[in-house]
Formats: structure tokens, C-alpha cells, sequence
């Protein structure tokens, strides 16, 4: 099989928020050969490039439950019925196939998606500098006045949009445009926080109090090696989410597997 047999899953990757063509592919071909490593094997199977599309989908912003496999009946991944029928399983080069597929949107990244990205930064920065990742109750207030913002309730909270405007030196107009593409996926990534805060409080409550102190110095342990050596350089409070952790704005992942979360 060659890279037109990769087709189904380029399609759902070139159609998510902000695609990037070479960052998204690399993110992408990187998470493929993770998924293989976890199952041991040297070809590419269906369950694989959907693992690897759901996660990186989810790093993108896309909600989990919107998301469609499009594996083989085999796959246990599968929600939905199959997009299309071929063998269920690659012997290719995953890294070479996917970079020589052919994409709608050109060979280059989007100069758009970089400027978002800037932006997105310093969004990111204006939350935590205001001390709305500080706690619970300040991620409450943060979801509520992105949620406003959102169902058209309410404008841009003015403390962000003032932050982001100083910290980018953009026009008003550009900034107003970049930000309501970015408060979605900020939203999405401020509710995951919330309810896994309040899900994992209810698992420790369950706990025998030996046992609820070996999860807390755990997680305490995940969560010291994230702030040290994890990728979210706007100091943002990391939640479990899928096979990994994120970061509380929504734009930084680290996989379970990821060394930094290793012993040393």
C-alpha cells in the first residue's frame, strides 16, 4: 500500500482547527510510530493511525466526541461505520508516505496559523499573568466569561483582550478576529481542567486513605516534573487527558510515554 491508502486519515487531519502542513504532519508521523512502539509491531496497523489522528485531533482542539474513526471493521477504535475498504494493515514507510501525500492547502505551513499561534501565546500568557489558572474557583470564573463570549452574551473579557493587544503590538481589528478563533479551543481546554478536577476529587474520595496518599504523591510527582520540564512556557496547571496530560490553556501535550515523566 502507498500514501493514497492514507488518504481517509489526511483528510480528517488537513480539515481540523489551525492545520499547520508540515508541523501537523510531523506531530502526526511522530505519534504513529509511538502508537506502533506501544504495540510492538514494525508495520502500521489501522488501529495505530487512529489512535495517533484521535490524539492529535485532541491536541488541535477538536472535541473528542465529535471525532469519527476511519479504520477497518477490525479496529477497535471504530465508531462509525467504515470510510472505506482496504487491507487492514501498512508495511510502509509511515514517515515518507505521509510527507509525499498530496495536500489541498500547498507545501507550505500557513503564515495565518503562525500568527494565530503567536497570539494563542499570548492569550495564554494574559490567563495566567491575571491569575485565572490560579484555582478553582478562578477557572470557574474564566469558563464563565469565555462561555459568554461564546453563545454571543457577552464580549471578550477586557482584561484579556487589553493584555494581548499590549503583549502582540497588533491592530485592534486583528486581534478581535484571532481571538474569537482562539476561545474555543481555550474554552474546551478550561472545562476539561474544571471536570477533571472534580472527577478526580471523587476517585480519591473512594480511595482508602493509604492508598489516596500513593495517588496524591503520584500525581504531585507527574505534576512537579511537568512544571520543570514540561512544554507550557506560560506556567499553566496541567489535567489528565487521554493517554497524557495537558496543559490548562489546551496548546501543550505530554504523552504518558514522554521521558520527562520517567524516572531518572
Amino acid at each position: 500500500a502507498g500514501a493514497e491508502s492514507l488518504e481517509p486519515w489526511m483528510r480528517r487531519l488537513v480539515a481540523a482547527p489551525r492545520w499547520a502542513n508540515g508541523r501537523d504532519v510531523e506531530t502526526y508521523v511522530r505519534r504513529v510510530a509511538v502508537e506502533c512502539a506501544t504495540r510492538e509491531t514494525a508495520v502500521v496497523p489501522d488501529a495505530a493511525l487512529d489512535a495517533a489522528l484521535a490524539t492529535v485531533l485532541q491536541m488541535k482542539g477538536q472535541p473528542a466526541e465529535a471525532e469519527e474513526a476511519v479504520a477497518s471493521p477490525a479496529s477497535p477504535f471504530m465508531t462509525a461505520g467504515p470510510a472505506v475498504q482496504r487491507e487492514p494493515r501498512f508495511d510502509i514507510d509511515i514517515a515518507k508516505a505521509l510527507l509525499e501525500a498530496k495536500m489541498d492547502s500547498g507545501d507550505e505551513d500557513d503564515p495565518a496559523a503562525g500568527a494565530d499561534d503567536d497570539l494563542a501565546e499570548a492569550l495564554q500568557e494574559a490567563i495566567v499573568g491575571l491569575g485565572y489558572d490560579e484555582d478553582d474557583a478562578a477557572r470557574d470564573k474564566l469558563e464563565r466569561l469565555l462561555a459568554g463570549f461564546a453563545d454571543g452574551s457577552a464580549p471578550f473579557p477586557d482584561d484579556l483582550r487589553s493584555r494581548v493587544l499590549r503583549r502582540t503590538g497588533a491592530s485592534a481589528g486583528a486581534v478581535d478576529e484571532a481571538l474569537r478563533r482562539q476561545a474555543g479551543p481555550v474554552l474546551t481546554a478550561v472545562r476539561s481542567a474544571i471536570a477533571y478536577r472534580k472527577k478526580r476529587a471523587a476517585q480519591l474520595d473512594e480511595l482508602e486513605e493509604g492508598d489516596k496518599e500513593e495517588a496524591i504523591d503520584e500525581e504531585e510527582r507527574i505534576m512537579e516534573r511537568l512544571r520543570q520540564r514540561g512544554p507550557c512556557p506560560e506556567g499553566f496547571s496541567w489535567f489528565r487527558q487521554g493517554n497524557g496530560w495537558r496543559c490548562g490553556g489546551g496548546r501543550h501535550f505530554v504523552y504518558d510515554d514522554d521521558p520527562i515523566l520517567r524516572e531518572d
